[in-house]
């Protein structure tokens, strides 16, 4: 018969191995491995077909604890259940095999019922749970399905009543680019890495699912403060490991909330009022959290509304273009246009482009949009020109979703062919916030439109997140700016010094500004001021009809837009670019701003002097200046960049040890909260922008002096730490007492002296300390251990060696014999010293002794068997000591701890001997006390030893042939004068043959009158 399941084992031993194949023959296949690295390469091949693992923790090739750890990291056959063994384990050997992701542990010799048994309940737990995973799990992700989001969201609404939730819809904005450009499989890593990052961010209290392809949905007690900082740090996250797997798309996450207020309404309607919320602000740049409102529900009506009138609208001429002026500022002539739609309706009236570019540009009816206004713009131009009229440049909307139209370039050509148009009067906008999306491919087709012909326009600039670089970036002819910019800086006190940096840095490149928006005479007089070139708003126009649009141009006060663009090529981002000074070189100069204009000026004023390297962010610098910190000079830094922004370098910079002392001076706009915040973070000194030259050079060159004075001081002050550090180097700091090496060193010396050199070295362990500092904190605990230290420094001499071992842990060389009665009483006074309360807390202490020449000759022996005897004492219980005397009789620790605290509550005396050795294996408390013996002392001595201090057998003793495994043999027993019940039964004691032996209380029907024996006890059979 060929068994469904397969077991393998992995064991060096082939005894071993062939053992428990022998076991588990009849129940499973077997497949066996002698190492862990064959077991891999069989894992590799079979995992699918593998039901459990058995693995021995002690092999040459590859441990089982590092097996473990391999088998746990990989994701094919990491949920295979193992089972771990060992011989007689330790609780550190259980311990450690668990967290590497064990499910069970089992002690050799083997039982045969008991492995059988462990591994069919393993086996048996991980089935279910599939079966589980089944019904409640994502079959894509590790989150759970819309049916148990469901189920449980109701049953924690029913257990916690009187709690307040949010159901909270979370939606990948655009997911479907990420399928249709890279892949389904691709788009499913990315599926799994959202639904991880999902169950990380909101934590285990809460219920995460995925409903559908990119919906995810949480139920979590209601927040009182935003979600803003956990759905950031969520899309961070994910953007950085979509871009990790070459996935160019930015995500965005848009998080819709429901704030329940009524327990009672159906599930799957708060699902739908938080997936309203989301659908809200889906395409809203900038926007990522919305709440659901009533408001909302009208708005999704109104969409629907929208939605449904669009394609008829666009048939029925509904959508009109209208023309707003341009006008140079210089001579207030028009010299352009851009081309506006809007949409009069029949019934409505003129619609606000707000409430339906946003939802078309979702739906992508933009692109039909789009299409419709380029076609109606060539055609009003091509008719402004046959009635003899000189052209116009008119600009003209490429939307975000027009940009992955791969016939884009063609479909605007062959308008221009049509008509017949010059397409340098022809002006494609692209928005900022489409280039922050998908920068390399607006640069891709952009530079395309371009090479045809087209000049470009940057629209909207300053209305997200403004990086200067794409002015280096892109090849753009124009840049807008947008109009709330432009009103807001105005505004502003530094405002101005800010919009004047971007005029002139455009300007710098050559490239014409259009400030938007323009409605006040004192706008236009500041922005002449700063020579902005062109304006539109309502203080010159508002848009006009076609009709009204041709007749002022009629006027004749219109001059042609002149571009003089140029481009600034940008700095590969993967390397450094380094720049060799032309005169006699002090150094290197590194400059860190993304930023190109600002870094060519810097490079122009200190060239002559400086080797300058040049980094776009903070985290291209930092891994410059790890590799080169040596020979670096000065760094100049700019505090706003992507990826790590200068306040994040400059942290760095001054937590490592390595790089802390080199001079930065750091640039930015000149704003004084920036300034304040960067010198209190470590900057030597702040310079504004714009740059004043003669202001940049001289705060360059003290703040270079500064630092060589600092580096003097700085040397003589570590001089002098060193000193102080040799002299320290041997003690703990906290306790005054010697290190680890220091003991080490003088018992290994010790011996070297005197080869049979009689000494005892002690292992003390504090109890309950671990209580104290996590009560009372670590104060509290740093002061007990530095009073522990004071007990044992006065209660040892001069010439022992007192040690702190690290933690809560000491040791103690002493180096001298100590008589066994004189050793045993000193360490009885020992603990009583080190019992004392903490606060309510009760601190004890547990010591292992180890004497010599008998039980070791050197540190590393004296110490494991120190620590040996205090592991044994720790199993009899707290303020225990033992002293090592060769052999350590320890059961399995998880058999014995579980056994020892339910046996120890019996009111009947018992204890367990090994069925050939009589070796003691274990004793209750009632049994010590009706014996007169402690605990400590009887583990691992004969039974007649501890009880009737005999050599040999009691004469009297029930032979373990008279014994059996299938029931009690019952004996009257006495013992000082009282009458017992002695029941005997053969057991196996955690893989060890022994007997069980139950004493019970007197019984009424035995007969007082009988003898007591020599020994003051005595069986009757």
């Amino acid at each position: 018969m060929v068994n469904s399941k397969v077991v393998l084992i992995v064991d060096e031993d082939k005894i071993n191995r062939n053992v428990l194949a022998k076991i588990l023959k009849d129940e499973y296949t077997i497949i066996l491995a002698q190492n862990g690295t064959e077991a891999l390469k069989i894992l590799k091949t079979n995992y699918k077909r593998i039901a459990a693992i058995i693995i021995d923790l002690e092999m040459k090739t590859m441990d089982g604890y590092e097996l473990l750890k391999e088998i746990h990291e990989a994701s094919d056959y990491s949920k295979i259940p193992i089972i771990a063994s060992n011989h007689l384990g330790s609780e550190e050997q259980e311990e450690k095999a668990l967290m590497l992701g064990a499910h069970d542990f089992i002690v050799k010799p083997y039982n045969a019922q008991i492995i059988k048994r462990r591994i069919a309940n393993t086996i048996e737990l991980m089935d279910a749970v599939k079966v589980v995973n089944l019904v409640i799990k994502d079959d894509l992700t590790p989150l759970h399905n819309k049916q148990y989001f469901m189920t449980e969201t109701r049953e924690v609404f029913i257990d916690r009543a009187d709690e307040e939730f949010d159901v909270i819809c979370l939606d990948i904005d655009q997911f479907k680019m990420v399928n249709d450009s890279y892949g389904m499989a691709t788009g499913d890593k990315v599926l799994y890495k959202a639904g991880e990052l999902i169950a990380a961010a909101f934590g285990e209290d809460s219920i995460c699912a995925r409903f559908t392809a990119d919906k995810f949905f949480i139920t979590l007690n209601h927040q009182s403060l935003s979600y803003t900082t956990v759905i950031e740090k969520l899309t961070n996250d994910l953007n950085k490991y979509v871009s990790k797997i070459g996935v160019k798309n930015k995500i965005k996450i848009c998080c819709g909330v429901y704030y329940i207020h009524d327990k009672t309404i159906p599930i799957a309607a708060m699902c739908d009022r938080a997936e309203l919320a989301t659908e809200n602000i889906k395409g809203k740049y900038g926007q990522v959290i919305a709440f659901y409102e009533d408001e909302i529900r009208q708005q999704m009506h109104n969409t629907l509304a929208i939605t449904n009138m669009m394609e008829f609208a666009l048939k029925n001429e509904e959508f009109q273009i209208f023309y707003q002026p341009k006008y140079e500022l210089a001579s207030e002539c028009v010299a352009g246009a851009e081309a506006l739609v809007r949409w009069k309706n029949y019934e409505l009236g003129f619609m606000s482009p707000g409430s339906f570019i946003p939802l078309f540009e979702r739906n992508g009816f933009i692109t039909q949009l789009d299409m419709f206004v380029w076609e109606t713009v060539c055609k009003d131009m091509s008719e402004w020109i046959s009635k003899g009229n000189k052209p116009f440049a008119v600009s003209m909307n490429v939307s975000r979703a027009d940009i992955y139209n791969p016939n884009l370039v063609k479909v605007l050509c062959d308008l221009s062919d049509k008509y017949k148009l010059d397409r340098k009067f022809l002006h494609l906008e692209i928005t900022e916030s489409a280039y922050t999306d998908s920068p390399e491919q607006i640069i891709k087709i952009v530079t395309q439109l371009r090479a045809k012909g087209f000049p470009i326009e940057m629209d909207d600039f300053g209305s997200g997140y403004s990086s200067l670089n794409m002015l280096a970036e892109i090849p753009i002819d124009v840049l807008k700016l947008d109009m709330g910019f432009v009103r807001n800086e105005l505004q502003k006190p530094n405002g101005k010094g800010i919009l004047g940096f971007v005029i002139s840095l455009a300007k710098w490149l050559n490239l014409a500004v259009v400030a938007e928006g323009v409605e006040t005479p004192e706008q236009i007089r500041i922005l002449n001021s700063m020579e902005c070139n062109y304006v539109q708003g309502f203080y010159f126009a508002k848009p006009l009809c076609k009709e009204d649009f041709f007749a002022l141009m009629g006027e004749g006060k219109v001059k042609e837009m002149y571009l003089t663009s140029s481009s600034v090529t940008s700095i590969d981002r993967n390397q450094i670019a380094i720049t060799k000074a032309t005169g006699e070189r002090k150094g290197i100069m590194l400059v860190v701003d993304d930023i190109e204009i600002s870094r060519k000026i810097i490079i122009d004023l200190f060239h002559n002097e400086y080797d300058i390297a040049e980094a776009v962010d903070g985290q291209q610098a930092w891994e410059y200046i790890q590799e080169n910190f040596e020979n670096i000079s000065v760094i100049m830094m700019d505090l706003l960049m992507p990826i790590m922004d200068g306040y994040q370098l400059l942290k760095l910079i001054r937590q490592d040890d390595r790089t802390k002392d080199i001079p930065v001076v750091v640039t930015s706009l000149g704003e004084e909260a920036s300034e304040e915040r960067a010198l209190a973070i470590g900057a030597d000194d702040f310079v504004s922008k714009p740059y004043n030259m003669t202001v940049l050079k001289h705060r360059v060159s003290n703040v270079l002096i500064n630092s060589r004075i600092k580096r003097i001081e700085r040397e003589h002050q570590q001089n002098k730490l060193a000193l102080e550090a040799e002299l320290a180097v041997n003690k703990d700091v906290l306790t005054g007492l010697y290190t680890r090496k220091v003991i080490e060193s003088k018992v290994n010396d010790f011996f070297a002296d005197k080869a049979d050199g009689e000494a005892v070295f002690l292992m003390l362990d504090l109890d309950n300390f671990k209580e104290v500092n996590d009560t009372y904190g670590h104060i509290k605990g740093d002061e007990t251990l530095k009073k522990v230290s004071d007990i044992l420094a006065s209660s040892f001499r001069d010439e022992d060696v007192i040690c702190r071992m690290g933690g809560d842990e000491f040791s103690v060389f002493i180096p001298h014999l100590i008589e066994r009665n004189s050793l045993e009483a000193k360490l009885n006074r020992l603990c009583e010293c080190l019992d004392f309360m903490v606060e309510s807390i009760r601190i004890t202490c547990s010591i292992g002794a180890c004497v010599s020449p008998e039980y070791g000759q050197d540190y590393q022996t004296l110490y494991n068997n120190a620590d040996m005897a205090l592991l044994t004492s720790k199993r009899f219980g707290k303020n225990q000591f033992q002293i090592y005397n060769g052999q350590s009789v320890l059961p399995s620790f998880v058999f014995y701890r579980n056994i020892d605290c339910l046996l120890d509550e019996f009111t009947d005396a018992i204890f367990v001997i090994a069925k050939d050795t009589y070796e003691m294996l274990y004793i209750n408390k009632n049994a010590c006390e009706l014996f007169n013996v402690e605990k400590r002392n009887c583990i691992g001595k004969k039974c007649f030893e501890n009880f009737h201090q005999k050599n040999e057998i009691c004469v009297h003793c029930i032979s373990n042939d008279e014994i059996s495994e299938e029931q009690f043999l019952e004996a009257p027993f006495i013992i000082k004068g009282q009458s017992y019940i002695l029941k005997i039964k053969l057991i196996n004691w955690s893989g060890v043959p022994a007997r069980v032996h139950y004493i019970q209380r007197e019984l009424p029907y035995f007969e007082k009158s009988l003898p007591d024996s020599d020994d003051d006890s005595s069986i009757k059979k």
